[in-house]
């Protein structure tokens, strides 16, 4: 089991990445950068689901798979604010650029529509034989408002990746399963068409990192941590109560057993004191 130092210093490397994600934020956009410091110390003024930019609320599960969200998400809803109640979205962007003057922040309303409902046309399942990787909306991991608003604006749950040597089945993604826009290795395709005819017209364009979200928070060992932790205090506490209860006894020895330490008090007018590490 990790001692209490170890858990505070992987808390410090997780809280790292959510500065490094902050710096990316800063300089994509400075206004909701600010916005985002006064959020995090306002946030008791709202009621409703507030969400920060999905360049902090969002995570990117694997960053290898980073290049292909940043090439399909607009750069705006990646700075956007996320709210569930319009009139409290309406006050922070009063509060941000009339009060504050910062006119580059932008907010949007959660949808009502679930992130389950949010679907591709094409299984999974019947891709995985050509060298399907994943659609998008399984790479990343994001509050449920905010995904749906993702999968609706940009079509995450849509958005084939695919391995590179899969090139040799594009005429059967565009012809036969009708994608619209999916990843070959490093190779995006989009796929037009007129609605006078039945061709279509693909483009190609190679894509390439942009390291807007390849720094990636485990939600879930944060979570972790945080448990282990306030265990760890919990203990803390529990030691310290014993103690005081004995020591107002003249005379008494108290007996310690952590996972660490076994630390023996003896509690007399000379008070001693001494520990055996067990393990």
């Amino acid at each position: 089991t990790a001692s209490k130092e170890g858990l505070q210093r992987d808390m410090g490397q997780l809280r790292n990445v959510n500065q490094q994600k902050m710096q990316v934020l800063k300089r994509m956009n400075d206004d909701a950068y600010k916005a985002t410091m006064w959020l995090q110390d306002h946030r008791e003024q709202f009621q409703g689901e507030v969400y920060e930019p999905f360049i902090i609320s969002g995570n990117v599960t694997d960053p290898a798979n980073a290049m292909y969200v940043e090439n399909s998400i607009q750069q705006r809803d990646l700075t956007a604010f996320f709210f569930s109640d319009a009139n409290e979205m309406n006050f922070f962007m009063k509060t941000m650029r009339q009060e504050k003057g910062w006119k580059k922040v932008s907010a949007v309303t959660l949808p009502q529509r679930s992130v389950g409902s949010f679907q591709p046309e094409v299984p999974a399942a019947s891709l995985k034989q050509y060298g399907l990787i994943s659609y998008l909306r399984e790479l990343v991991t994001a509050p449920d408002g905010v995904l749906s608003f993702l999968c609706g604006n940009n079509n995450l749950h849509r958005v084939a990746v695919f391995q590179p040597q899969a090139e040799q089945y594009n005429d059967q993604f565009v012809n036969q399963f009708g994608l619209n826009k999916f990843f070959l290795g490093s190779k995006m395709q989009t796929v037009s068409g007129s609605r006078y005819s039945s061709a279509k017209s693909i483009m190609t364009r190679a894509v390439q990192p942009s390291n807007i979200l390849s720094a990636s928070l485990d939600q879930e060992r944060v979570a972790l941590v945080e448990r282990q932790l306030a265990a760890k205090q919990a203990e803390e506490g529990q030691l310290l109560a014993q103690f005081q209860q004995v020591s107002s006894c003249p005379s008494s020895i108290l007996i310690c057993l952590t996972r660490e330490v076994v630390t023996v008090l003896i509690i007399t007018p000379f008070f001693k004191q001494f520990s055996l590490v067990i393990g």
